[in-house]
């Protein structure tokens, strides 16, 4: 993600977490496919499943740094924003808030200096005020549904349950 960018897109955002965490659950998921033999049918929506679910813990871990549920479990609150992150919570609320707002966070997170006390709970006030979380939260759950989709094409068994199991987790998890 690049640091201390304010002006940083949705489009451009999604795709450089799908460059970074997705594709390595895709190709997790394909590797899987093709050492357990099953179709290229199978491996290429086991590859489509792997690319959804990385979309979605991705777009849940940015989530956690702006809700207290990451404290206490490897998550610090605030820690993407002190390391100039710009994710989705952020973009989303940048893309919406006043422009005052937007000089605010800039300020916040504009890198000349360590965040001040109070930085990072005015800018998460701003973005619960402007719904950056939630707007995450349903882009991963739409990625995570998407990913349910693509298990359809596999047959049932225990293994697809895993599956099912972990798509449901990665939208429920609060670490």
């Amino acid at each position: 993600v690049k640091s201390y960018d304010v002006t940083l897109g949705e489009e451009e955002y999604l795709e450089i977490i799908r460059d970074k965490t997705a594709c390595l659950f895709s190709a997790a998921c394909q590797i899987g496919g093709v050492l357990g033999g099953v179709s290229p049918e199978r491996v290429d929506a086991l590859a489509g499943l792997g690319m959804r679910l990385g979309m979605a813990f991705q777009l849940v871990d940015d989530t956690l740094d702006y809700t207290p549920a990451g404290e206490g479990f490897g998550k610090d609150p605030g820690t993407d924003l002190r390391e100039g992150k710009v994710t989705l919570p952020l973009i989303y609320t940048l893309q919406k808030c006043t422009a005052e707002e937007r000089e605010r966070i800039a300020s916040i997170i504009g890198g000349d200096e360590e965040i001040q006390p109070g930085g990072f709970q005015a800018t998460q006030e701003i973005i619960t005020k402007w719904g950056g979380v939630d707007y995450t939260m349903e882009q991963a759950r739409r990625y995570v549904e998407e990913a349910k989709g693509l298990l359809a094409l596999l047959p049932p068994a225990p293994e697809r349950d895993a599956l099912l199991a972990v798509a449901d987790y990665i939208v429920e998890r609060k670490a």
